[in-house]
């Protein structure tokens, strides 16, 4: 059996401000536990709100995060 060394997560988001900060503190507990190399890619689906603000914060804080915004 082959043993996961890394990861890619790619999650949508949608008018999603209200959850955005939970989302990533718990994936990536998740992910550290686990003790693998990891990165995200955060999509912002055209949100009306602070979505892609607060997307773009976490990228800026945080290199293994990539943010892509869909018009």
């Amino acid at each position: 059996m082959r043993k996961l060394t890394s990861l890619t997560v790619v999650a949508p988001f949608h008018n999603e401000e209200a959850n955005i900060q939970l989302f990533y503190e718990t994936l990536t507990s998740i992910l550290k536990a686990l003790d693998i190399t990891y990165d995200l890619i955060f999509v912002d689906d055209g949100s009306r709100d602070n979505t892609l603000i607060m997307l773009n914060q976490i990228a800026d804080n945080d290199a293994r995060v990539s943010v892509l915004s869909l018009a």
